[in-house]
């Protein structure tokens, strides 16, 4: 009967500390993107989007010019409208596809689309291909460099065109889902209660 009494109370008590306490996001990896590409216009900025393997945006980082080179810019549920939809793709325990593209403002882009399991350096160690099992809060882009050159090349000869070459990072934040929380809870609990 106190064998129960403890476990109600530590269910209780993680129930509580779950709901009240507001978890540290950690970093649960990232993705180093560098390319080069060009575009039959003349523009002084480009911007980064990540889509599930179509031209719609669902993440938008903006307009980034060669001057935010070493800044960070962050995406998440109050930021980004469908924010909570991609990051249900990084955490859905399915190896689905991801598409990094670079956005010119006369909507050329170019891009890779991949695997998930090809895209992460993960930081957790877990069995699945995604972040299944935690809460993505945010999605940070760092700009590690950015140059961008008209007419560059000029392939056309016609003086319309514009080079680019960037490196950024993108670095994904998460905390344990709920359910996960408890997990380990209890986990611990069975271990106290064995070492007695």
């Amino acid at each position: 009967m106190k064998n129960i009494a403890l476990f109600v109370l530590a269910l209780l008590g993680g129930c509580i500390l779950c709901s009240t306490c507001e978890a540290m996001p950690i970093t649960l990896g990232e993705i180093q993107y560098d390319g080069r590409g060009g575009a039959s216009v003349i523009v002084s900025a480009v911007e980064f989007s990540w889509t599930d393997h179509g031209p719609t945006k669902l993440l938008d980082w903006g307009v980034v010019t060669p001057s935010d080179v070493g800044e960070t810019f962050t995406q998440s549920p109050v930021t980004s409208p469908n924010f909570d939809f991609f990051a249900s793709l990084l955490t859905s325990g399915t190896d689905d596809i991801l598409c990094i593209q670079i956005y010119f403002p006369d909507h050329s882009y170019h891009g890779r689309q991949a695997l998930e399991s090809y895209w992460f350096n993960k930081f957790i160690q877990t069995e699945n291909v995604d972040f299944y099992g935690w809460q993505v809060t945010e999605i940070s882009l760092t700009v590690n460099s950015l140059t961008i050159d008209t007419p560059g090349r000029n392939p056309n000869g016609d003086g319309i065109w514009t080079d680019c070459a960037y490196d950024v990072t993108f670095t994904i934040y998460g905390i344990p889902e709920p359910a996960t929380v408890l997990l380990l809870a209890f986990g611990s609990l069975f271990l106290a209660r064995k070492r007695r």
